[in-house]
């Protein structure tokens, strides 16, 4: 009978051992996270936004943030952060994605596609491409910033299938006479940022025609 009781016990303890780390695990990260310069913020004691700072340079395992189901917002930007981006894809009630100056490239939009709640997506000075984008604008987006980027004018005819959109952050090297007008099917658009515009120290001429016929469209050049 003690033998029976000891056993029990070890057994009891085992499953409360188990039970005290899963429980303690997501606080262990958190401060892991916060360790390695990380912005955590958490609502009514869950974790609903977690932001890199710049600084941050090391291999960041995206796996461990499915621990935070609630996570609505998530911030990457580094110079660059070597990362695997695979787990984006089960962070399911993102709503905010900002990935800037970092590795993010075109064989890792894929795992932004079935990210149906979100709604603001930043790539600035990222690797991505107009063959991407396609993809992208299926998840209905409300905020796209692609400043910073090497896309060229084949981006816009992507971009304008994204009929959801009302702001729009934009390279110049996209911004052509030809190229342009694709804008004028976003019917929803209300913002227009267009980056690196301003090399030459005037506003393109294709920029100027563009503003003065859309009115309803605020559009700021950098």
């Amino acid at each position: 009978m003690k033998w029976i009781f000891a056993g029990g016990a070890v057994l009891f303890a085992g499953v409360v051992g188990i039970t005290i780390f899963y429980w303690l695990r997501p606080l262990i990260l958190i401060a892991d996270l916060e360790d390695r310069g990380a912005l955590v913020i958490l609502d009514d004691g869950k974790v609903t936004a977690i932001g890199y700072d710049e600084t941050v340079d090391e291999l960041l395992e995206l796996a461990q943030l499915e621990l935070f189901k609630e996570l609505e917002v998530l911030e990457i930007a580094g110079d660059p952060v070597r990362c695997d981006f695979s787990p984006l894809r089960n962070l399911l009630n993102l709503q905010g994605l900002t990935l800037r100056s970092n590795s993010f490239s075109d064989k890792d939009t894929q795992y932004l596609l079935g990210l149906k709640s979100l709604e603001y997506l930043s790539l600035r000075g990222t690797n991505i491409s107009a063959r991407s984008l396609n993809g992208i604008c299926g998840i209905r987006l409300k905020v796209l910033q692609l400043g910073y980027t090497n896309l060229d004018e084949t981006a816009l005819v992507m971009i304008a299938e994204c009929n959801s959109l009302q702001s729009l952050e934009l390279p110049a090297s996209a911004i052509t006479p030809g190229s342009i007008s694709e804008l004028g099917r976003l019917s929803n658009l209300r913002r227009l940022v267009v980056t690196d515009a301003m090399k030459t120290g005037h506003v393109p001429t294709e920029i100027v025609e563009f503003s003065q016929s859309h009115p309803n469209i605020s559009i700021d050049v950098w």
